[in-house]
């Protein structure tokens, strides 16, 4: 029957699985030997006593319990004040330092926690969900679960205004159930704190963070204020050619930073930053950069308020679409610019006049031209095959017309539908009108003009018309 043997061999225990444990077999010979008493007068054995003739058996091949033990718990024999335990394979290994490391799967931690593996991971109990440290050394999400299809795997940076700066009277009588006399004679929450074990201190942290669960009153840490930083995904550098590198700004490249611009009990709004290091200060530099310019610097702000704003310049492959307005203080650059079906390219654009305004003269519309209630200014001609129509006032100095056609319907209104008006200081200003009744009507006149053959002229209750 096979049995398991727990062996000590100095000062180490080692576990030994079934039969690999065999003593017999290390029994080399047997003789029958004279002495069987200890002279403990002389330290020696004396011979010729009753006992005489007793059979010895000597050992002379060592058994290694270290090769054949399944694990083994040890002392290390290399560093007397640090502790081993092993599996079959080294692999499988704690190792406690005496330096105060700990290492899994190493004798030689380099960190304080050193876990040497392959892979790592942690995983929900019941459920493949957990984070992993893959074969590629990479840090990786995993969610398995078909119930999780709605959020899949997530990495949450999580930030809390908490601290001992958080911690009060009623939180340390709460929890550990203290007299506040004594919180008082020790000179307040803050120095009571202070001066609790390590343990109990970090029990008070994290019931701050879940109050309900150590029954406290909500609310019990500091609401989250705008500028607080909610976390950041950063990437650092360790490769700078002189000195030691400060990792948050000669060391840092890029980082993607969530800063709070608004919160209340309802939530929290946050902009989210894209920042980059300065390559043109970087590489025109001669000496070492001061913090602010080593730091990297925003070049895209996602607006909590949807006011987004990039720094530097976006190079498009392909289309840009906006159901909004495009709004610019510099330049818009394009070969071709298409506006409601028509084409205005850099030549029609840059012929419009001198200075580069719109060339309406070369632009062959296919819609209606709308000015939105604004008007045309500086028209030195306006020709027309068709008709032109308006519903306001047609006003201008000169005009050549094949044929005039006013076709009115002011539907009651007194305003005349044609009127020549031309302001002197001789009479009415308006010489001429057919009102909206249809009646030709003069204008008054103080003085009366020089005679024209043909002329008809109204002035002081008479008509005047000059004859041949």
């Amino acid at each position: 029957m096979a049995k398991d043997t727990f062996f000590i061999q100095s000062g180490s225990l080692y576990l030994i699985q079934g039969d690999n444990f065999k003593p017999s077999s290390s029994i080399s010979f047997s003789f029958e030997d004279p002495i069987s008493e200890l002279d403990t007068s002389s330290g020696a054995f004396a011979s010729g006593s009753v006992n005489a003739g007793v059979t010895q058996s000597h050992i002379t091949t060592r058994f290694f319990p270290e090769v054949s033990a399944s694990a083994v718990i040890e002392i290390d024999p290399n560093d007397p004040t640090s502790f081993y335990m092993s599996g079959s394979s080294p692999s499988a290994s704690f190792y406690m330092s005496s330096s105060g490391r700990m290492g899994f799967g190493t004798t030689d931690p380099l960190a304080d926690f050193d876990i040497r593996t392959n892979e790592f991971q942690i995983q929900k109990q019941g459920a493949r969900q957990g984070i992993k440290v893959n074969r590629e050394g990479n840090i990786e999400s995993f969610n398995a679960e078909t119930s999780a299809a709605s959020t899949g795997s997530e990495f949450i940076l999580s930030y809390t205004r908490g601290g001992a700066s958080q911690v009060t009277s009623d939180v340390l009588v709460t929890l550990l159930g203290v007299d506040p006399n004594e919180i008082i004679r020790e000179g307040g929450a803050a120095a009571f704190f202070s001066g609790l074990p390590r343990q109990d201190q970090d029990k008070i942290l994290f019931a701050l963070e879940n109050p309900e669960e150590f029954g406290l009153e909500p609310g019990l840490i500091s609401n989250i204020t705008a500028g607080d930083v909610l976390g950041s995904v950063r990437w650092v550098a360790k490769s700078g050619s002189e000195g030691s590198t400060d990792l948050r700004s000669v060391g840092e490249a890029a980082n993607i930073t969530a800063v709070v611009n608004a919160s209340s009990r309802f939530g929290t709004s946050a902009d989210l930053l894209f920042k980059v290091a300065d390559r043109a200060a970087l590489e025109g530099a001669s000496s070492d950069l001061s913090f602010e310019e080593a730091a990297p610097k925003t070049a895209l702000r996602l607006d909590g308020d949807f006011n987004h704003q990039m720094t530097g310049s976006l190079v498009m492959v392909g289309n840009l679409t906006a159901s909004g307005n495009i709004s610019t203080s510099g330049n818009i650059i394009a070969n071709q610019l298409t506006v409601g079906g028509g084409v205005f390219t850099s030549a029609s654009l840059a012929s419009g006049g001198s200075g580069g305004g719109d060339n309406l003269g070369d632009h062959t519309a296919t819609q209606n031209l709308n000015l939105n209630s604004q008007n045309i200014i500086g028209v030195k001609h306006i020709t027309a095959s068709g008709d032109i129509s308006s519903s306001g006032f047609v006003i201008g100095r000169t005009g050549s017309f094949t044929k005039v056609i006013i076709n009115s319907d002011l539907s009651g209104a007194s305003e005349p539908p044609f009127l020549i008006s031309i302001p002197d200081t001789n009479g009415q200003n308006q010489k001429l009108q057919v009102n909206h009744q249809g009646v030709l009507r003069f204008g008054a006149l103080n003085t009366l003009p020089t005679a024209v053959t043909g002329g008809l002229v109204y002035s002081s209750s008479a008509f005047y018309m000059g004859l041949p």
